[in-house]
């Protein structure tokens, strides 16, 4: 009923992964970013250096049509290539960093730094949902050490993406950076991130390679629940404070947001970014209304317990899992009971569960067997409707 997981079994890198906390990369904590200190009106004077990329001649103004925040985004159509998602049309890494550089921003909330990327030349930032996620105010630094209030124009926490908003000065053209695409990126590709280490270097530049194109990842949330991404993962450098920061290719293209890392002793080189492809679709529905839009919700909160079927087996390390479900929104019956099978298919873990109706759709019905105690024989079934997820505020308009 309950898979045992025993010592004896090998564990790949993927395995290891998801059975093991990956931290977000985070946003950087630390009294020192109380919002008073870093406040735009104490900060009136920009650089007078001329940007080193072309600015866009847009003129942005306050109010834009959504159809015309989304159609200013630029992002490639570039055919696959065995050379990468740059094809063969490279630059030095010294030139793409002049070439981006300006793009990338410093991202200030009451509790801490991060990083983001200008996506537009109205002034679109994309960051991570965990940047901004609880914050109530934002603050945007340029490169320059010109700093902006940001309005949340949306954000998404199973894809871990949020979109601010500022208003650019007509005078000062903001440098927004023109998308990759991430279908078309290779397995040994040169890539080079930049963003915000420890939310007090920022514009840190790293370089580094694509590690795996498609790794698939859980992270456990504050809350209890678990969220499953496939990620793009490098070895490029990746600090706290680097989330929500831009991974380029070597044509000046951004390819990705550096959202984890994987953090334990000894362990190195194990970084990871959304791919590109994936947050363009979400940032086009945030910008639109500021959520995602057909995300099925099962309303269930779940949590993997662990436990030891006998005594000999606590001391030989061989455990087993269990799923518990600790809150649900639409199906009171299941609170602190243990899902056994999700549509016919045996579970034990929250990352076994989501897999299993990853594909789900909203109004789809999934079909719950639980127990009431860990080891019981005595199955019952369930149904829960798949809702909408919609959360209880969005922002923008």
């Amino acid at each position: 009923m309950f898979k045992n997981k025993t010592t004896a079994v090998k564990i790949s890198l993927v395995a290891l992964l998801l059975a093991v906390l990956v931290s977000l990369s985070g946003c950087y904590s630390g009294a020192m970013f109380l919002l008073d200190r870093i406040s735009p009106a104490e900060d009136t004077t920009a650089s007078s250096e001329t940007p080193t990329n072309e600015p866009s001649s847009a003129n942005p103004g306050s109010t834009v049509p959504k159809e015309d925040l989304i159609g200013s985004i630029v992002k490639t159509n570039a055919e696959p290539s065995i050379y990468g998602s740059a094809g063969t049309d490279v630059f030095e890494f010294s030139q793409v960093v002049r070439m981006v550089q300006n793009s990338v921003v410093q991202i200030y909330t009451e509790s801490g730094a991060g990083s983001g990327v200008i996506i537009s030349d109205y002034g679109l930032v994309i960051t991570c949902n965990h940047v901004i996620d609880g914050a109530s105010r934002y603050i945007v630094e340029l490169s320059d050490g010109s700093r902006y209030n940001a309005t949340l124009r949306g954000a998404d926490s199973d894809s871990d993406l949020a979109i601010l908003k500022i208003e650019p000065k007509e005078e000062k053209p903001l440098t927004a950076v023109s998308l990759g695409k991430s279908d078309n990126l290779v397995v040994g590709e040169k890539v080079i991130v930049i963003g915000n280490p420890l939310g007090t270097l920022g514009g840190t530049v790293t370089q580094g390679i694509i590690s795996a194109t498609e790794r698939r990842i859980s992270f456990s949330n504050d809350d209890g629940t678990t969220t499953v991404m496939t990620l793009i993962q490098t070895d490029a450098a990746i600090n706290a404070g680097n989330s929500g920061g831009a991974m380029f290719n070597l044509k000046g293209e951004l390819i990705g947001v550096v959202n984890a890392k994987y953090s334990s002793t000894g362990v190195e080189g194990l970084g990871f970014a959304i791919p590109i492809d994936e947050a363009y679709e979400v940032a086009k529905e945030l910008i639109d209304n500021g959520y995602v839009r057909n995300i099925p919700d099962d309303g269930l909160t779940l949590a993997t317990k662990t436990y030891y079927k006998d005594y000999w087996a606590y001391y030989s390390g061989s455990y087993n899992t269990a799923l518990q479900v600790t809150a649900s929104k639409y199906n009171g019956a299941l609170v602190g009971k243990y899902i056994v099978t999700v549509n016919g298919t045996e579970v034990s873990s929250a990352v076994e569960y989501k897999t299993v109706i990853a594909d789900c759709k909203v109004r789809d019905v999934i079909t719950i067997q639980y127990v009431s105690q860990i080891g019981s024989s005595n199955r019952q079934t369930t149904t829960i409707t798949m809702r909408e997820k919609v959360p209880a505020n969005i922002s923008g308009s």
